[in-house]
């Protein structure tokens, strides 16, 4: 099944047409959470050992964001690929504005939403040690993102 898409580019009011198929598409709806990243990259190395090396997967994000973690895990996959996967943002809110910003080549369709905010959380261990160790290396890995 194929589908035509008109996107824009994130830096331009250029409008490019490309074709969405089963061979060159895989999609994150829904939130980012380890058990929904581990089914995006199975797809994505699944299309990922098909096709052309220089022709890139197309990841769609329609996603309220979710595990920062997550997040990252995926950021990280994306780049080990034998394709190039550049981002489509549908819906890319908070972690999925992230996925959306950490491709080199990224799209936005014409009515989608993108939208970052500051980073919340929380954090349990033993006072101070183990907190101040996990607030520290969640601030370096925002920072890294921001």
């Amino acid at each position: 099944m194929k589908f035509l898409l008109a996107l824009l580019f994130c830096s331009s009011l250029y409008a490019k047409e490309i074709t969405l198929t089963s061979e060159n598409t895989v999609s994150l709806l829904g939130p980012v959470t380890r058990q929904s990243i581990g089914e995006v990259n199975q797809e994505l190395l699944k299309v990922s050992q098909q096709g052309k090396e220089k022709d890139p997967i197309y990841l769609v994000l329609y996603t309220p964001g979710g595990s920062v973690m997550a997040g990252l895990e995926l950021m990280q996959f994306m780049n080990t690929l034998r394709r190039p996967v550049h981002v489509v943002a549908n819906y890319a809110a908070s972690m999925g504005f992230h996925i959306l910003q950490s491709s080199s080549v990224r799209y936005v369709t014409k009515y989608a939403t993108i939208m970052s905010h500051r980073a919340s959380g929380g954090f349990d261990g033993d006072i101070p040690h183990q907190v101040t160790n996990r607030l520290k290396h969640v601030i370096d890995l925002v920072e890294k993102m921001d």
